[in-house]
């Protein structure tokens, strides 16, 4: 896992597919995070990527996206 920082104070995760399939349950249907997204050379959590994660908190919220899980679970970075 590698943290990005962004200009604008925000930051993304990079992630590999092994990464991606036993921390944010990629694959795993509506248990997968909803922050968890594909790029050309692996995956990247966006939650703490502004402006990138208000789409997908407003989508969590009406429910019209099929990953429902916003992270926190045993190895997430976002664990409070």
């Amino acid at each position: 896992m590698k943290r990005i920082n962004e200009v604008n104070g925000s930051w993304r995760l990079k992630l590999s597919e092994k990464e991606a399939r036993e921390i944010c349950k990629y694959k795993q249907g509506s248990e997968c995070c909803a922050f968890l997204t594909k790029i050309h050379n692996g995956f990247q959590c966006i939650r703490m990527l502004e402006p990138d994660n208000e789409q997908v908190f407003t989508r969590l919220d009406a429910g019209t996206v099929k990953a429902k899980g916003e992270g926190c679970w045993p190895g997430c970075p976002w664990k409070s």
